[in-house]
Parts: structure tokens; C-alpha cells; sequence
């Protein structure tokens, strides 16, 4: 009976570690949620970026200027905005690798947790099982012992009112 006792104590004890890995899970899923949302805003960023070309012209939308600006100046702005542009997209690049990278190690951890609470709730079956096991062979030791002693008790019953006979 105290091995049952144990084996009880044990898979309650692997339940919590269930609960806290689930809760775990959770935990991951919801940093994951935020990171998910960002990384497309990122991703949209970085779409748009190459659209500017350089010269003014967004999308179709040709910049309003009074001014007229000579061709070296022009030049000189394109060459600017290209610049600002190959350092946004190295910077847009490097931000989607740093969320991608992230959710890559968040995934493999929910990946881990989940393949923990599933070989906890395995354990846990079979430690159910083997104090089932055990409380059936502690019963049935029990009630042998049990029907031992009210034969014993009844021998000497018959033997007692024997002699009474004598």
C-alpha cells in the first residue's frame, strides 16, 4: 500500500509539471503573437522600400516642387535617397533576420515543451496504471490474508467445541 501511496504522490506531482509546462506553452504563444505582427509591419517596409526610386516618384505620385531643380541636383538628391534607401533595407534586412531568429527559438522551445508534456502525460498513465496494478495485488493479498484467518479462527472454533464435547 505504501508503494501505491508513492506512486499516487508521484503522478500528482507529474500533473503540476504538466500544468507548468502548458503554461509555459502559453507563455511562448503569446510573445510569439506580437513578434508575428511586427515581423509582417517589417516585411511591408520592406516591400516598399525598393518602390522609391530615387528621383521623387513614390508609387506613381510625382513630388510638388515649386522649384526646378537643375539635373545635378537631381543627381545629387538620387544618389542621397539611394543611399538612405540601401541603408534602410540593410537595416529592414537585418530586423526581419532578428524576429525571424527569435520566433525560429520560440518555436523550437514550444516544440520541446510540447514533446515534454507528452511523455509527462505518458508517465503519468502508466504510473496510474501500476498503482492500480499494485492496489489490485495489495487487495487481493488482503483478502487472502483475511480468508486465512477466519478459517484459522473457524478450525479453532470446531476444534474448541470438540473438546467442549469430550
Amino acid at each position: 500500500m505504501q508503494i501505491a501511496s508513492r506512486l499516487t504522490t508521484q503522478a500528482r506531482g507529474l500533473s503540476v509539471a504538466t500544468r507548468n509546462a502548458n503554461d509555459a506553452i502559453s507563455v511562448i504563444q503569446t510573445t510569439e503573437a506580437p513578434m508575428k505582427v511586427g515581423n509582417k509591419d517589417i516585411k511591408a517596409g520592406d516591400d516598399l522600400t525598393p518602390k522609391i526610386d530615387g528621383t521623387g516618384i513614390y508609387e506613381g505620385v510625382t513630388r510638388a516642387d515649386p522649384l526646378k531643380p537643375t539635373k545635378e541636383e537631381l543627381a545629387l538628391e538620387a544618389a542621397v535617397a539611394n543611399k538612405n534607401i540601401d541603408e534602410a533595407i540593410i537595416q529592414i534586412d537585418s530586423a526581419i533576420a532578428r524576429v525571424t531568429a527569435g520566433m525560429a527559438d520560440l518555436g523550437a522551445k514550444q516544440n520541446r515543451l510540447t514533446t515534454t508534456v507528452a511523455n509527462i502525460s505518458n508517465i503519468i498513465e502508466n504510473v496510474t496504471a501500476s498503482r492500480g496494478r499494485i492496489e489490485d495485488v495489495d487487495f487481493a493479498a488482503e483478502t487472502a490474508e483475511l480468508t486465512k484467518q477466519q478459517t484459522l479462527q473457524q478450525a479453532s472454533t470446531a476444534i474448541l467445541a470438540q473438546a467442549n464435547q469430550l
